[in-house]
């Protein structure tokens, strides 16, 4: 990380000047740089990546292994391969987005591998939630792998575990249970008529036994007799790649001590099927290491009510990739110095928001329905003498490689009319990116808008007790040709008893600078004095004498109370 200096860089002369001169110069010298170094470590922001790291560190601590920070480093194997398993379903939860963002992150970091395995889902259907999430929060898995993949592998494991004795079927018919063992089998996995329910693996607890599901009888509407239970397959998953890592549910971390004696049992199989020992990838080094990811989301006890947070659906309200992480890490560094407490969804949005914040344009826009007219009275004697007629600022004043826009200062502005009415004579008031203005006089014109004539100030005089207003270019006959039309929709969540959450809707009509033209859909544009927003929509219509642009606008949740007013 390279520290800038407000003093410049030391030259030969420098050099030779500061070797002669004085203890208190050189004294001097160093304290002024240290002063520099430490302000500059103090207000410089921390990256994404940062934080995710810092959060990954909390989780690794909680890692199976006692010494998972080590094992994450030290015996780090070239190409380590990192496991999340999701259960395909129609949405992709907020702990469930959790898990695939560090799995991405670590497996980038330490150029492995990011192995996604699926269940119960058909790969055109169902998955698609799932491959859209990780495309959204830009975590794409370097493989995918459906359970399904690893039936046939698992059924004929399940076989011989039968045969050595480590396996049983359960059956609750005597007659049948008098049968061969193979036959049962063989009808178990074939025909929906077997009187067998389940094969079962004994798994030796510290007091007594413990049967674990391996592959059970499904419903009819499946397209086959059995299937195979994910535990048996991450199992076999893992003993195939080798797995380093596995980024588990809380659940999936409970069932750690069976997993542990299954995949030492399907090790044994293997080498009994093979004919001799099988390596692991490792070379002895007992793998994969479980990281048990802690839920996002605490639901309230007893609570009937299921929190809508599907990740795709938070996307369309303007959730993105850099704000969710940003989100999940702190909150994960917060778990580890406090305890659990009720979700709160500003925390969710806030980060978002913060991220957004730093990288929209910044734009201007007032409403159709109530804006009244500001003149400068003395332009004339302002442009362009003492101030430029237009000049290029930057789209966002946080962002200044975000690229300009051209900033003209007009004679007549157009303002939303509470802002105007908010004005009295000889008033100061601070017109945004104008100056200072004195108001003049307050009316109405024919068409019953407010109207204010104002002189620009060319004294000094900008205070933080001054009114700050915003405004656009305006037209004397009312033409709007330059501007964008707008159709703002504020969106807000809300919770009725009886109706349960839901959402109020608010629909705007307001007029905008040129620069909202250059907007496509999906992106994001910060309006000044209303909020951020995401284009939803972008169309033409159509009067008696022009064609108009129109941008349709979402707003987009900031994690705090707003007026749809």
């Amino acid at each position: 990380m390279g520290i800038s200096s407000s003093n410049p860089p030391l030259t030969i002369t420098d050099g030779m000047n500061f070797l002669a001169a004085d203890a208190q110069d050189v004294s001097v010298l160093q304290s002024e740089i240290c002063k520099s170094v430490w302000k500059q470590l103090e207000t410089r922001e921390e990256s994404i990546e940062e934080t995710v790291e810092r959060a990954w560190k909390v989780i690794a601590r909680r890692g199976s292994c006692e010494l998972s920070d080590l094992c994450d480093s030290v015996f780090l194997e070239k190409n380590p391969v990192t496991r999340v398993y999701i259960e395909a379903r129609e949405d992709v939860g907020l702990d469930q987005a959790g898990k695939i963002m560090f799995a991405s992150y670590i497996s980038n970091r330490d150029c492995g591998d990011f192995v996604l395995v699926y269940n119960g889902a058909h790969f055109e259907d169902e998955l698609n939630p799932v491959m859209q999430v990780c495309k959204q929060l830009d975590c794409l898995p370097t493989r995918l792998v459906d359970i399904k993949e690893v039936s046939e592998s698992c059924m004929n494991l399940c076989e011989a575990a039968l045969d050595q004795g480590v396996a049983y079927l359960e059956c609750p018919s005597q007659e049948c249970r008098g049968t061969s063992t193979k036959a049962r089998f063989q009808r178990f996995i074939s025909e929906r008529t077997s009187c067998c329910l389940a094969v079962k693996f004994r798994c030796s607890e510290s007091n007594g036994s413990d049967p674990q599901v391996l592959i059970k009888q499904v419903d009819v509407s499946s397209a086959s007799a059995v299937k195979v239970e994910p535990l048996l397959a991450l199992a076999e998953i893992d003993r195939t790649l080798g797995t380093f890592r596995v980024i588990s549910s809380g659940r999936e971390a409970s069932h750690e001590a069976v997993y542990w004696q299954l995949k030492d049992m399907l090790q044994d199989l293997h080498s009994r099927i093979e004919g001799g020992e099988i390596e692991t990838k490792l070379g002895g080094l007992k793998t994969p290491i479980f990281f048990p990811v802690p839920p996002l989301v605490e639901t309230p006890p007893r609570s009937a009510e299921r929190l809508p947070y599907d990740f795709s659906k938070l996307f369309q309200r303007g959730m993105r990739a850099e704000g969710f992480k940003s989100f999940a890490s702190q909150l994960y560094l917060k778990s580890e110095t406090s305890d659990p407490q009720p979700f709160d969804e500003s925390a969710l949005w806030s980060p978002n928001y913060n991220f957004l914040a730093k990288t929209a344009p910044m734009l201007r826009a007032i409403r159709q329905d109530s804006h009244g007219i500001v003149v400068v009275r003395n332009y004339d004697d302002v442009i362009p003498d003492s101030l430029p007629l237009s000049e290029a600022v930057p789209l966002n004043s946080m962002n200044q490689s975000g690229g300009t826009k051209q900033l003209v200062r007009p004679r007549l502005m157009w303002m939303n009319e509470f802002d105007i009415e908010s004005m009295n004579e000889d008033d100061d008031v601070y017109l945004k990116d104008w100056g200072v203005f004195r108001v003049v006089s307050m009316n109405y014109d024919n068409e019953e808008h407010v109207r204010a004539i104002v002189d620009f100030s060319f004294e000094e005089r900008i205070s933080h007790n001054l009114k700050e207003f915003l405004w656009v270019t305006g037209s004397p006959d009312g033409a709007v040709d330059s501007m964008v039309e707008l159709e703002m929709i504020f969106r807000k969540r809300s919770r009725n008893l009886s109706k349960g959450t839901g959402e109020e809707e608010r629909r705007i009509k307001g007029w905008g600078e040129s620069a909202f033209q250059a907007l496509g859909v999906g992106d994001f544009v910060y309006v000044e004095g209303m909020g951020m927003f995401l284009v939803s929509s972008k169309s033409k219509t159509m009067n008696s004498s022009s064609t108009q642009d129109l941008v349709e606008l979402v707003s987009v949740p900031s994690g705090r109370a707003i007026s749809m007013d």
